[in-house]
Order: structure tokens, then sequence, then C-alpha cells
């Protein structure tokens, strides 16, 4: 029966000593079984986490808690109800609040609210799922353990690949390492193409541009004689074709990176007082 659903809107307030405010949330669609274990796997989940090697609880309004009991560590009479066991349906009622935390060093904090009560699990989601799934979403996810990329290790402030100086700026996408410099020739900044190191698989000699256009809605590289893995890229008909890279006649056009473009490229134009046309 549909009486037995509910939806649960949970919110990110707080994580790794920040405040989320707004902060971003899915309305996840719980079933009549599921327990207090499959909400934080649930919440994990759609909060993008890998990492569960760490402790979380719920709190309720009363102040009761729901966990995983470990009869070494919880002092007598203050063990949380076993979160394997107690459902999440048969706990709460519409418009009842609490509080889920995980990792209690980077303390990420979850305001979590009974949504609606016999809900209609197909019009929602068109299944009876066997797992709490989110339904509905908005905000931005934060990494984890603040990482800006694969790799990052907190001591560079540009992924590699990119990087600026007062005399050239460079960035990598799709594959390909594009360099700019501050100089002009001819009203121009003159820029170089290379295959980024185990990029793509792609070698050969390096494209020479000339940056085209940059300003806050577009940034871009055009090429005008591409070298032929630098044409391959702009006319690979795979799914997995760089999105930044694309023809324009003959040209092959680099695109710049939006996050690159605002925080880097445009400022770094800026201090050389112009503009690319």
């Amino acid at each position: 029966m549909r009486g037995d659903w509910m939806t649960m809107r949970v919110e990110l307030v707080a994580g790794l000593g920040q405040d989320h405010d707004p902060g971003p949330g899915r309305l996840l669609l719980v079933g009549p079984s599921h327990t207090f274990a499959d909400l934080h796997e649930a919440i994990e989940t759609a909060f993008a986490r890998w990492d569960r090697s760490h402790l979380h609880q719920f709190t309720l309004a009363d102040g009761r808690l729901v966990g995983v009991p470990d009869p070494d560590e919880d002092e007598p009479g203050q063990a949380p109800m076993d979160e394997r066991t107690l459902t999440v349906v048969g706990s709460l009622a519409e418009g009842d609040r609490l509080l889920y935390e995980f990792d209690f060093g980077d303390r990420w904090m979850h305001d979590c609210r009974v949504d609606g009560m016999g809900v209609d699990p197909l019009r929602l989601a068109g299944i009876r799922p066997r797992q709490i799934i989110p339904v509905w979403g908005w905000g931005v996810l934060p990494d984890q353990y603040d990482r800006r990329w694969d790799g990052d290790d907190g001591e560079r402030d540009l992924p590699p690949g990119h990087e600026a100086d007062d005399h050239q700026v460079a960035f990598r996408t799709g594959g390909v390492d594009v360099r700019i410099v501050g100089e002009r020739t001819a009203g121009d900044h003159m820029a170089e193409a290379r295959p980024a190191p185990a990029g793509n698989g792609r070698s050969g000699k390096p494209a020479t541009g000339r940056l085209a256009q940059a300003d806050s809605d577009f940034a871009a590289v055009e090429f005008p004689d591409p070298p032929a893995w630098l044409a391959g890229l702009a006319d690979d008909p795979g799914p997995c074709r760089p999105r930044t890279i694309n023809r324009h006649g003959t040209a092959v056009w680099v695109s710049v990176p939006l996050p690159f473009r605002r925080e880097v490229l445009l400022p770094w134009l800026e201090r050389h007082h112009t503009m690319a046309r």
C-alpha cells in the first residue's frame, strides 16, 4: 500500500569546518521495510561519498540516538538504538526532524525532515524500489575530502597542466596541453598545443594558433592549420570525443575550461591591459 511509503528531505548543513546555507539536498523515497542502516547508505550514495569507513549516527528530535551499538565502547544505558533493525517509517511521523552525522572528524551534518507520508512510489519513481532512492535534488555536492581534481594534494592552486605566470598561461583539456603567451604578435596572443602526456595516446608536432576569443561568455584558441593528431580529435565521431575541441571550417578551436577561464585566463589578460579580440 502507498501508505507505507514516505519521502524524506535531507539537506547538508555543515562539513569540513564549513557551513552550507543554503546547502545541497536530496528528496529520498523510503519504503516500509527500510531501516536506518538503509537510510545511512542512501544518504552517503546521494551525497557522492565513497569512503564510508567512518562512524555515523542519527539523533532524533527527542535526543535518542540511532546507530550501531558497540558493547565495548558504549556506556551502560547509553547505547544507540540499532539502526540495522529499526525501520524509518515505523519510527517517524510527517514533519518529524532528525540530524544525521557522518565522520565524527570532518562532521558532515545533515538536517533531515519527513516531507510526506502515504506517498505513491509508482507516481514518484515509477517503481517500488528495493533500496532508498533520491527522487529530487538540488545544489552542488562538495567533495568528501575537498579534492578539486584527481590527485589533488592541496599543494597546487591549479590542476596538472594548468599554470600561469607573467609570461604565459597554460591549461589542459580533452587530452591537449595549450599554452598562450602574453606578448602579442601582430595583435594576437599566440598559442601552442601539444598532446598531453598519456592524455589520449596521440603524438605529433605542436600546433600553432592564436587566442581567438576571450570574454565572460566564451574563450577559445584557434588553430588554423591543425596537425593530424589535433584534427583527428576534432573529427572523432565517437561518444568520447572531447567536447572542448571542435571544427570551424578547416580550423580547430579548443575551448578554455570554464573555471580556468573565469579564475585565471581573464584576470591574466586584464593584467596585460588587453583583451583578445
